[in-house]
């Protein structure tokens, strides 16, 4: 085994869009050590996600493929696809995988990637109570907790509820993570016996919803008026289209939202800090690459989540990498996330290039739902393509959209409409003929993960 190939870490911020990060221009200063990694290493400003949810986004990422071309669903298994990791474990390297999100665990074939993995499924108050976890979230106010106190005192067992409450206190007082510091212990676990070289792959649930970072990164951009409202809000995800979905939020929500997620970043970026700090200093020649699956909508576009639609505040996510020998180079063209299959592979065979390309591409696989002409169209398939000027969306309904970049100020210009469309239909032919929802779902039999993606909104 030769010592002179580096190391790889790789990691996966959950649902971190790029406009929130400081070093992309956020007034916030909510990203300071990835500031400082960027300023001095390479800076990619136009990654683009080729889908909108975490399993889909992680597919096209360890195949190199579009989602038109793998056709993986949500309720897949990991197990079935080709992924890079064989090749870096026929190549020489180790192969680690420590993730959060129940999406990537076992349940979904997560495991069959790497030679060694960490699935940290997190514990909940509701396991050790009778009252359902939907019971709680929707009751509203006050009438939650008295729902929950009265469930205490009805159960006999002095230990559930002593429990349960601890767990309560801590999660919604903003004591707990959302693993990130239990997955930098496994980390350091994992490597501390570890032949190099190896490939570290992370996912971090922070910032996914529920916003919920530990005290103080949980106020520390909320407004005074706000920091009451925080502790009774259930802070519910899930892709929601307003007002035609149902009524729009007030702005004041939409301001405590952005504040908890930006917290979320911030401590996840300090967590980011110790990570990068220990790998470091045990492991000098490494190559770390920082990015994220997709962003999050807060009613932009009249959107609420992020797995509906392709516009920029889900597609466009950061992505920041740091080589041995210290290259510093901004990246100004498109960039596909699902570049980073072949980009990791020539990374293991000492290559060590930067990211860049004409165009970016995203897919929208859709839901087959929808009431609303509007609803109709952004729950069909979507396909977009960007350069470094316009992006043009192209939804299954025959409907069009084309936006000046980097700002999306929605434009007309028929010629670059052309141009665009032509791009398009070179990679997926016609949208309007496109149907990825499959009718064949992977049935999910454990009730601790059916319970782990409803708390994250996904059922």
């Amino acid at each position: 085994m030769s010592s002179d190939k580096p190391n790889i870490v790789l990691v996966v911020m959950d649902t971190a869009r790029a406009e929130n990060f400081s070093c992309y221009g956020y007034e916030r200063n909510t990203t300071p050590f990835l500031d400082e990694l960027a300023e001095n290493n390479v800076k990619y400003e136009r990654t683009v996600s080729q889908a909108n949810r975490t399993t889909i986004s992680h597919a096209s990422l360890f195949t190199g493929e579009y989602v038109s071309e793998h056709r993986y669903d949500s309720l897949d298994s990991f197990g079935e696809l080709d992924v890079f990791q064989e090749e870096l474990s026929e190549n020489g390297y180790t192969t680690l995988g420590a993730v959060n999100v129940p999406y990537l665990s076992e349940e979904f074939g997560g495991d069959e990637m790497f030679d060694r993995f960490f699935y940290n499924i997190g514990k909940s108050f509701f396991s050790d109570l009778s009252l359902s976890r939907s019971e709680f979230h929707e009751a509203e106010g006050l009438e939650k907790y008295s729902k929950l106190l009265k469930t205490v005192i009805s159960d006999r067992k002095f230990s559930k509820p002593f429990t349960a409450l601890k767990r309560l206190f801590r999660k919604y007082l903003f004591l707990d993570d959302s693993g990130a510091e239990k997955t930098n212990e496994q980390v350091k676990e994992m490597l501390e016996d570890s032949d190099e070289p190896f490939f570290l792959f992370l996912n971090y649930l922070e910032p996914h919803g529920p916003y919920r970072a530990p005290f103080p990164y949980s106020h520390k951009f909320l407004d005074r008026k706000f920091r009451w409202l925080s502790l009774f809000d259930p802070l519910e995800n899930g892709p929601q289209l307003y007002p035609e979905h149902n009524e729009r939020p007030p702005e004041s929500k939409m301001e405590l939202w952005k504040a908890l997620y930006d917290g979320e970043i911030n401590y996840l970026d300090r967590k980011l800090e110790e990570l990068h700090g220990w790998i470091k200093e045990e492991h000098p020649n490494t190559v770390f690459i920082f990015t994220s699956d997709h962003g999050e909508h807060f009613l932009e576009k009249d959107l609420k989540g992020h797995s509906t639609g392709v516009y920029d505040e889900v597609t466009h996510v950061p992505m920041i990498e740091e080589f041995p020998n210290s290259i510093s180079e901004t990246v100004d063209d498109p960039v596909e996330l699902k570049d980073l299959h072949d980009h990791i592979l020539e990374i293991s065979q000492g290559s060590f290039n930067t990211l860049g390309s004409d165009y970016a591409f995203s897919e929208d696989i859709g839901d087959a739902q929808g009431s609303s002409e509007r609803l109709k169209r952004l729950s069909s398939y979507t396909v977009s393509v960007q350069d470094k000027y316009h992006k043009l969306i192209w939804y299954a309904t025959g409907d069009m959209e084309l936006f000046s970049m980097p700002d999306e100020v929605e434009v007309e210009d028929k010629e670059i409409m052309g141009r665009l469309t032509e791009r398009i239909q070179e990679i997926v032919g016609n949208p309007e003929e496109m149907n990825l929802i499959s009718g064949d779902k992977k049935e999910v039999d454990e009730e601790d993960v059916k319970e782990s993606l409803r708390e994250l909104g996904y059922l």
